[in-house]
C-alpha cells in the first residue's frame, strides 16, 4: 500500500491503493469515513474524476482546489461528452459547501455562471456532439437543469434566454416522465456497472437538493430499488450480472468495475477504486440504505435464484399506452436505444434532422433492408438490426455461497451486440468467465474484441 501520494524525482504521483474486503467488515459510519480518507489522500486530479474528488475532501474538511476547479469548469465550456456528470459534481458541491469556507466567494461565482451558460438539452440553440439520450445521460441532464433552476431561479440562462424558473418546470416534466419510465419498466441499461454508478449520482442529487418533495421521495425510492438489485448480484463485491452496458475494463477482471466502491461502502465488501460519482454521492449524502438491503447482500446462507425483467420490446409499446408518433415518448425510445426499428424509424431520423442530434443510425440503410424484404417476403422479418438496443430483458442468476451464474436469456438471437454482456460465471474477484463475440480487434471500439 502507498502510505504517500507523491512520488520522489520527476515521477508523477502514484494513486493509493485500497484493501480488498471479500467479507462484510466495520459499520457504515466507519467506512464512510475510510473512503472519504482514502479519496483525500490521492494526488489532484484534473480528469473527470476530479470534481468527485474534491467533494470527498471538501467532506474530509480540505479547501477546495482551485486548479482543479478551473479544469473542471473548462471541461464543462468545451462541451465534451459526459460534462453534464461534472455539471453535477458542481451542483453537490455547491449545495454542500457555498455556506462553508471551504469555498471562496470567487470560485461560487464562477460555478453559477458555469451553471448559467450551459446547454442542458438538444432542443436548446447550438449544436455540439454530446450524447443526451441514453437513459443516464437523459436523467444526469434532467436533474442538472432542475438543480440548476432553483439556485437560480430569476437569473436569465445564456444559451436559451429562458430564466431559472422555466428551467425547472422544463426539467420536471421530463424528470417526471424518466422517472416514471423507470418505475414501469425498469432499466433498460440493465444491471450496468458503470452507469448505475451515474443512476446513483442523479438520484442521489434529487434526493439530497430536489425543492419538489414528491421528486426527492421517488428519487430515494429508485435508490432503493438500484441498492437492492446490486445486493441480489453481489457476490463478494463483484456485481456478478449480466450487464446491459459494459465496458473492456470492467469485464476483463472485476477489479475494473465502476460499483466496486458502492459495494464496499454500502456492504462492507468489495474494494475502494477512486471517487466515483456513484459513491461519492452516496458518501456525502443523507440518504441511508435499508438495513433489510444490507443483509440481503451478505446472505449466503442458502441458494438464490433471481427472475428479473428489464426495459420493453418496441412491438409492445402500445400495450402500454404508448405512441410511436408523439414526440413526447422519444426519450423513453431513445433510452432503450433501438433507433431503428420499423416502428418508430420515421420519428427518430425526424428527431435527428429537426435538432440536428446523430442517433447512431443509418435510416436509409435501414429503409431499404426493410422495403426489401416486404418486397420478398410480403412483410418485415427481422426488425432487430440495430445493434445498441436494449430492449425487453430477462434475467436468471442463480447465486450459491461458492459461485454466481447470471444470463439475460434469449436476448435478441442472431442480431448484433454492442455493449450488451449477456451472461457470466463469477467465483471472485478475480475469477469471472464469460463467452462473447469480438466485434473487433481492439479494446477500444464499440463493440471491441471484449465488449
Amino acid at each position: 500500500m502507498v502510505e504517500n501520494a507523491q512520488s520522489p524525482g520527476n515521477m508523477p504521483p502514484q494513486r493509493i491503493q485500497d484493501e480488498y474486503w471479500p467479507r462484510p467488515q466495520k459499520t457504515y459510519d466507519e467506512r464512510k469515513a475510510l473512503f472519504l480518507d482514502f479519496c483525500s489522500r490521492q494526488p489532484d486530479m484534473s480528469g473527470r474524476g476530479g470534481i468527485s474528488n474534491e467533494i470527498a475532501r471538501l467532506a474530509s474538511g480540505n479547501q477546495l482546489n482551485d486548479e482543479v476547479l478551473k479544469s473542471q469548469i473548462n471541461t464543462v465550456y468545451r462541451n465534451e461528452d459526459t460534462n453534464e456528470f461534472i455539471l453535477a459534481g458542481l451542483l453537490r458541491l455547491y449545495y454542500l459547501y457555498k455556506d462553508t469556507p471551504l469555498i471562496t466567494d470567487r470560485q461560487k461565482k464562477d460555478i453559477l455562471q458555469c451553471l448559467k451558460d450551459f446547454k442542458y438539452w438538444y432542443t436548446e440553440p447550438g449544436f455540439d456532439g454530446r450524447c443526451y439520450w441514453t437513459e443516464n445521460h437523459e436523467g444526469a441532464f434532467h436533474s442538472v437543469e432542475l438543480l440548476a433552476g432553483q439556485l437560480l431561479k430569476d437569473e436569465i440562462f445564456t444559451n436559451n434566454r429562458q430564466n431559472g424558473r422555466w428551467h425547472m418546470q422544463h426539467a420536471l416534466d421530463r424528470l417526471e416522465q424518466w422517472i416514471d419510465w423507470r418505475i414501469r419498466f425498469g432499466w433498460s441499461e440493465w444491471l450496468a456497472h458503470s452507469y448505475y454508478e451515474v443512476d446513483l449520482m442523479t438520484l442521489c442529487n434529487l434526493y439530497d437538493f430536489a425543492e419538489d418533495k414528491t421528486v426527492s421521495a421517488r428519487a430515494g425510492l429508485l435508490i432503493d430499488g438500484l441498492l437492492f438489485e446490486m445486493a441480489l448480484h453481489n457476490f463478494q463485491g463483484v456485481f456478478a450480472s449480466s450487464h446491459g452496458r459494459t465496458y473492456t475494463r470492467s469485464i476483463k477482471g472485476a477489479r475494473g468495475e465502476g460499483t466496486l466502491g458502492t459495494m464496499k461502502l454500502i456492504f462492507g465488501v468489495g474494494v475502494f477504486t477512486g471517487a466515483s460519482n456513484g459513491t461519492v454521492s452516496l458518501a456525502t449524502s443523507s440518504y441511508r440504505c435499508p438495513e433489510i438491503i444490507q443483509k440481503i447482500a451478505n446472505d449466503y446462507s442458502v441458494p438464490l435464484r433471481i427472475h428479473q425483467r428489464q426495459s420493453i420490446d418496441i412491438k409492445d409499446a402500445y400495450k402500454y399506452g404508448l405512441s410511436y408518433c408523439d414526440e413526447s415518448f422519444a426519450n423513453l425510445y431513445l433510452g432503450i436505444q433501438d433507433y431503428a426499428h420499423p416502428a418508430i424509424v420515421d420519428m427518430m431520423e425526424k428527431n435527428t434532422k429537426k435538432y440536428r442530434v446523430w442517433l447512431g443510425g443509418d435510416y436509409e440503410k435501414y429503409r431499404m433492408v426493410y422495403d426489401q424484404q416486404v418486397q420478398q417476403y410480403g412483410k418485415i422479418i427481422t426488425p432487430e438490426l440495430d445493434a445498441h438496443a436494449m430492449t425487453e430483458t430477462n434475467i436468471e442468476t442463480y447465486k450459491t455461497a461458492d459461485y454466481s451464474l447470471s444470463c439475460a436469456q434469449e436476448f435478441r438471437p442472431g442480431s448484433p451486440g454492442y455493449q450488451q454482456h449477456i451472461w457470466q460465471a463469477t467465483l471472485g474477484i478475480d475469477a469471472t468467465v464469460f463467452t462473447n463475440h469480438p466485434g473487433s480487434m481492439d479494446e477500444s471500439s464499440r463493440p471491441n474484441y471484449w465488449a
